[in-house]
């Protein structure tokens, strides 16, 4: 998987267990922000489970391409969970104080 690499990200979806499991590897910076959005479906008919725990580092773009896929699944009328965040995700969070607003996990991701 590219995500594999430092410096790189990828974000896989799949369907499972009901929901659109988007997994997500490597680093969620500006480069890698636009294929979050990129990954989830045009129409979302179902929850969106985001596995983050193979993200290593994120930075304001990516809370930003986080937020934009939790607009997505509102204005679908569709739940979106975080699937056991990692540290880096947890910081970014922790410090703009809205972890609270988001719907997290720790091992529901298959």
């Amino acid at each position: 998987m590219e995500g594999d690499r430092p410096g790189t990200f990828a974000v896989d979806i799949c369907d499972a267990n009901g929901a659109h499991v988007l997994t997500a590897t490597g680093e969620l910076d500006i480069a890698g922000a636009s294929q979050v959005l990129d990954a989830v479906p045009d129409a979302i008919a179902r929850p969106i489970i985001f596995d983050l725990s193979g993200v290593t580092f994120m930075d304001s773009s990516g809370l930003r391409s986080l937020l934009g896929v939790r607009e997505a699944c509102e204005n679908a009328g569709q739940e979106l969970r975080l699937a056991r965040p990692s540290e880096a995700v947890l910081r970014v969070l922790t410090l703009v104080d809205i972890v609270d607003e988001f719907t997290i996990s720790g091992a529901e991701a298959p």
